[in-house]
């Protein structure tokens, strides 16, 4: 990112065709960067809401896998 503002005009462009990042990714770290860590809690990487949403976990149904597998238990014999 620092590159990028040693270039001047046209940098983060000019950044994003040498790393194949994309321009916008180029222009918000540049901008984080620029800001004063000081306001951002040093417990957290993101900020909060950021990141993919949370995956619910699957139950397992083990009465169904035993019944799958004595199935094919039962084809096979």
């Amino acid at each position: 990112m620092l590159e990028s503002k040693k270039i001047g005009h046209g940098g983060d462009q000019a950044l994003s065709d040498i790393t194949g990042m994309d321009v916008e990714s180029i222009r918000r770290g540049r901008r984080e960067f620029d800001e004063d860590l000081s306001i951002r809690p040093a417990e957290r990487i993101r900020e909060v809401g950021g990141g993919q949403p949370s995956v619910k976990k699957r139950l397992i149904d083990r009465d169904g896998i035993r019944e799958l597998i004595e199935r094919r238990n039962r084809y096979f014999e």
